[in-house]
């Protein structure tokens, strides 16, 4: 009898044991598109943004390219890029309206809309696409996240744990990338990596984020660098030297009128 009971309570505590690391293992799970929508607020403004930056676009024995421009972002739905250096590129806007990217070009005058198929392509030349300037895709809606781990090299250059993402794109969703892997600082939610993946499962691109300093009043990372792994020697790199986080910004911002004035 008694050694029925013992057996009944060490199955007991078995059972209770096992179902506590499985809370705990589930309490440890991140909510990844969480996850991935607080980068968006971190690094877009949890209801808008201002931000400086400058775009150096690289290319194999040509001289580089370097471009500035001031993006605003009202929401996740509008956004406005003007272009303020140099003299060639000045006054060149992308207004997005929802899915809808609108672009002008002071030199014609001239207001062009750029269809979906066109999103993916570099802006301007560069090897940062218009819905990586604009963000029109979403991550968290766009792809489904899956924990693949936490990341050794980043724990070995002391930035302590990095969840490292899995994204697969939705079967309605119109991007480009059927695979990204995301590397995410633990307690910070800044994104550090990026790959892009192609439908062959071959990385086509990648980026790196570095240099992480308080702009704004938030630390995030400004500097952006985009690399081709299609074309040797191709690389983009955004440097952010300004933001400002929530103001209350006009909504004649992301008009047509502003577009073309």
């Amino acid at each position: 009898m008694h050694s029925k009971l013992l057996r009944a309570s060490l199955f007991a505590l078995a059972i209770g044991a096992s179902t506590s690391a499985a809370e705990a293992r589930a309490d440890d799970q991140p909510d990844l598109r969480k996850l991935c929508d607080k980068w968006l607020d971190i690094i877009q403004g949890e209801k808008s943004s201002e931000m400086t930056s400058s775009m150096l676009v690289e290319r194999p024995n040509q001289p580089v390219i370097e471009r500035k421009m001031k993006l605003w972002a009202k929401g996740r739905d509008n956004s406005l890029t003007e272009f303020l250096e140099p003299a060639a590129d000045k006054g060149k806007r992308f207004l997005k309206n929802g899915k809808d990217l609108w672009s002008y070009d002071p030199t014609y005058r001239r207001k062009t809309r750029i269809p979906p198929s066109l999103m993916f392509q570099g802006m301007l030349g560069s090897d940062f696409t218009y819905d990586d300037v604009v963000r029109a895709s979403s991550l968290s809606q766009d792809y489904d996240p899956k924990l693949q781990g936490l990341s050794k090299e980043y724990k070995e250059k002391g930035y302590g744990d990095v969840y490292v993402l899995e994204l697969t794109r939705k079967a309605n969703a119109t991007v480009a990338y059927p695979r990204l892997e995301l590397w995410m600082q633990k307690d910070t939610n800044l994104l550090l990596k990026q790959r892009y993946y192609d439908g062959e499962g071959k990385v086509v691109r990648y980026m790196i984020l570095y240099e992480i300093k308080d702009v704004g009043g938030r630390k995030i990372p400004t500097v952006w660098k985009m690399v081709d792994e299609t074309k040797k020697g191709n690389q983009s790199t955004i440097v952010i030297h300004e933001a400002k986080y929530n103001d209350d910004l006009a909504n004649d911002l992301f008009t047509d009128r502003y577009l073309t004035k």
